[in-house]
């Protein structure tokens, strides 16, 4: 048997059989031999003659496949360019194993090659004054014989000098001329894609050859934003010389812009860029980055370009009269390179919403009021949702938003009394919109009644069910006999604040409404009579005034933030009986406190308690990704158990960062958010030395099946949680939403805007959620890998019965 080598040999060896004259090699003597057996008569007694020539030319059989070239000039040059000479044919094989095969031709006449099954080859040649489209073709095992047309193209030379933008800039030694293929909308002639190198003379002046046609076309260098020249006519075996252009230095962002079943205005079509922000980096921030927008008309062509821009994350908006406003978010910039989007910026026609809400009037016959928020505008306010229709529907309940943009909205339905009484992000998730649509909303409406005391006491309060930030809020009063009565739009679980004046009182607890089939229930709120006092110091004893102090018990902040009055001081009533802990944190001067444990009973008052903050300490590290560093990427670093402590900062430009946390802390987890990437999350070793936090690319989501109804989680006391690496993802407004069941559908928990990497869906008990505290060991796990930019579904099993 011959080697894979020898085989290879032999097959590029038979690959000459068609030649006009070639070697007297052992194949071209059996193909001699061969041609003379023309019929049936003779090739028996050839074989009989020479039965290991006819063994080897099946085995080459069985391992080759003949491959037809075809040659033709691309379709515009076919009348006026002749192509009647000898060129050469290049295959270059991908594998190490073969060698590169070069075949003299004829452009007027078909050529036969074979080639090796189970191999790939590129398609190239040689012949003056032509480009020959490179294309790949692989020969699968099993193949018999194929055709390949191969196309031509005339070549014509551009010149161009650079100019110098200041007096002493130096001049780039090459510069890089690509033709480019532009967006299929844009309706503009296909020319071949490709990019020719050529040097740049000491006074500036450049040549290259590129295939004729009309091109679009980009010359650039390495650190210089790029020069386009836009349906440049270049004749077949001509020159052409440009105007002399400068290469100015920077970062810039290109974009093309099309209108569906319209032409773009150049007066009135106006893109803006400016800074991305995350969610937290806030609406302050949000308006300094508007006070950064760089706003210019897009050309007539649609070509549009933003130059000397600094490195960082993007949003590009585009407008024009009569269309909805098209928006791109985390448009990364690097130094010294273009970001060329790679599809165009598509403006359609706008958009309506057409609501019904029934019932068509709250409670008291007032009209409904409705939100409309377009989550797709994160990245240009702030990272929240911006606000795209705020105003009451009519007394039919009926209500149309126009002129809407595609793409992701929320909606939020208040009563006349400002009461959030339906939220779709909850309900339904966000709507993806696409086109315009008619949505009929029926709000459930749960009558209750109750009576709210602390200890045995009747209380006259402020009630928020659902809180006082929830999704869906109702604000009740009680009366001075704790007596309290309104509707809210769903039975369930509700989280329930509560503010009082006499006793002074900022608590909070949960309550379950079961209605019964009127629709109907009781409520009754009992907060323990529970008392927690003292007052926050500085590290050297001195009082903080203006402090927050929290208090957490099975996980759950179990009572409103409060602050620290002129003395330091601080006083909690209502706190939940059993195991609770106390934390403070004070912005001037910078520091924390806690966490101080203690238990409290039915009746127990617990005081004076001195929360003591601790001195803080530098944390200094740089954010970097393969292609260099990230800036406005937002850090939030917490300690590990058993210390308390945390902080949060954005990268600068360097992609650099200072945080404050407190000194005794040695270990911390780390998470960084930042346009264009997952959430990352990893644990660190703090000391002198700066961090150096590397990112990956990707951003995907991960689905959690609930295996458990809302009953029996709350009667489990359970919670789900994602971990990554063994850390924990903190469920924020940007990367979890959950979805209750409907009928027959499992409730689910998306963690969205991920980092690849393996991940854990866990069961844990609720008294796990102290961040200082390990929690207890997960009832039930199972993990997987998220791809990047893929969908990773977890569906934790059912814990086995306590």
């Amino acid at each position: 048997m011959l080697s894979t080598r020898q085989t290879a040999a032999a097959i590029r060896a038979q690959s000459h059989l068609h030649r006009p004259a070639g070697g007297d090699s052992r194949w071209h003597r059996i193909s001699k031999v061969l041609a003379l057996a023309r019929g049936f008569v003779l090739l028996p007694l050839l074989l009989a003659a020479a039965p290991s020539l006819a063994l080897l030319a099946m085995e080459s059989a069985e391992r080759a496949a003949v491959v037809e070239f075809t040659f033709s000039l691309s379709a515009e040059f076919e009348k006026s360019v002749e192509l009647k000479r000898e060129w050469t044919l290049v295959l270059i094989p991908r594998s190490e194993e073969l060698e590169t095969i070069r075949r003299p031709v004829l452009a007027t006449k078909p050529a036969t090659v074979a080639l090796p099954m189970g191999s790939e080859w590129e398609v190239g040649g040689e012949l003056a004054g032509f480009w020959v489209q490179r294309q790949l073709i692989a020969i699968a095992r099993g193949t018999g014989a194929r055709k390949v047309e191969v196309q031509l193209w005339p070549l014509g030379t551009i010149r161009g000098k650079l100019r110098r933008p200041q007096q002493k800039a130096k001049l780039p030694s090459e510069v890089v001329v690509r033709t480019m293929i532009l967006p299929q909308i844009l309706g503009r002639p296909k020319n071949p894609a490709g990019a020719r190198t050529c040097p740049v003379a000491e006074d500036g002046s450049w040549s290259c050859e590129l295939p004729a046609g009309k091109l679009d076309i980009a010359v650039s260098a390495t650190g210089f934003m790029p020069h386009y020249v836009w349906a440049m006519v270049l004749p077949p075996h001509s020159v052409r010389d440009l105007p002399p252009f400068a290469l100015l230095q920077g970062a810039s962002v290109a974009a093309w812009v099309a209108i569906e079943g319209g032409k773009i205005d150049p007066e009135s079509c106006i893109a803006r860029l400016l800074p991305a922000t995350s969610c937290e980096t806030g609406a302050g921030q949000a308006v300094r980055n508007l006070a950064k927008a760089v706003d210019t008309h897009v050309g007539g062509d649609g070509f549009v370009q933003f130059t000397d821009l600094a490195p960082g994350h993007y949003a590009l908006e585009v407008a024009q009269p009569g269309y909805a406003t098209a928006t791109v978010s985390l448009i990364e910039v690097v130094a010294q390179r273009e970001t060329l989007l790679p599809e165009p910026v598509l403006l359609k026609p706008p958009l309506t919403l057409s609501l019904e809400i029934v019932p068509p009037q709250d409670l008291s016959g007032q009209q409904w009021r409705v939100h409309l928020y377009d989550l797709s505008k994160r990245a240009t306010n702030g990272g929240r949702p911006m606000t795209t229709y705020e105003g009451p529907a009519d007394d039919e309940g009926r209500l149309a938003v126009t002129d809407l943009s595609p793409g992701e909205y929320s909606l939020e339905i208040n009563d006349s009394a400002g009461n959030r009484i339906y939220s779709s992000s909850r309900e339904l998730g966000p709507w993806q919109l696409e086109s315009s649509t008619s949505q009929r909303i029926e709000i459930p409406q749960v009558r209750i009644k109750g009576r709210l005391s602390v200890g045995e006491e009747p209380v006259a309060a402020t009630l928020w069910f659902g809180g006082k930030s929830g999704a869906s809020r109702v604000r009740l009063e009680s009366d001075a006999e704790g007596h309290f009565a309104g509707i809210l739009p769903r039975a369930g679980r509700w989280p329930v604040a509560v503010e009082a004046n006499r006793p002074r009182l900022n608590a909070t607890t949960t309550v379950e409404i079961h209605p019964n089939r009127s629709g109907e229930a009781m409520v009754d709120l009992d907060l323990p009579d529970t008392h927690l006092f003292g007052r926050v110091v500085d590290w050297q004893g001195n009082p903080l005034a203006g402090a927050t102090v929290v208090a957490i018990a099975e996980g759950y902040l179990i009572n409103p933030r409060v602050r620290t009055d002129e003395a330091g001081t601080f006083d909690l009533r209502a706190v939940a009986v059993g195991e609770v802990a106390l934390a403070a944190f004070a912005e001037r001067p910078a520091c924390q406190a806690g966490p101080h444990r203690t238990s409290l009973a039915e009746g127990m008052e617990i005081g004076p308690i001195e929360l003591r903050c601790q001195e803080m300490k530098p944390v200094r590290g740089v954010v970097v990704s393969e292609k260099g560093p990230v800036a406005g990427a937002l850090i939030t670093m917490k300690a590990r158990f058993p210390q308390i402590g945390s902080g949060s900062t954005t990268t600068g430009q360097s992609g650099s960062f200072v945080l404050d946390i407190p000194a005794p802390i040695s270990r911390a987890t780390v998470t960084i958010r930042a346009g264009g990437f997952g959430i990352q999350s990893r644990e660190v070793e703090l000391s002198e030395l700066p961090l150096r936090l590397t990112l990956v690319k990707g951003i995907g989501k991960v689905t959690i099946q609930i295996p458990l109804t809302e009953e029996e989680f709350e009667n489990h006391r359970l919670r789900i949680a994602l971990f990554a690496a063994g850390i924990e993802i903190t469920p924020t407004a940007t990367t979890l939403r959950e979805y209750p069941g409907k009928g027959d559908q499992p409730a689910r928990a998306e963690f969205s805007q991920l980092a690849p990497g393996d991940y854990a869906a866990c069961l844990l008990p609720v008294s796990s959620l102290a961040y200082w505290n390990p929690g207890e060991e997960p009832l039930t796990c199972v993990s997987g890998r998220l791809e990047a930019n893929g969908h990773l579904t977890l569906s934790p099993p059912r814990p086995a019965e306590r």
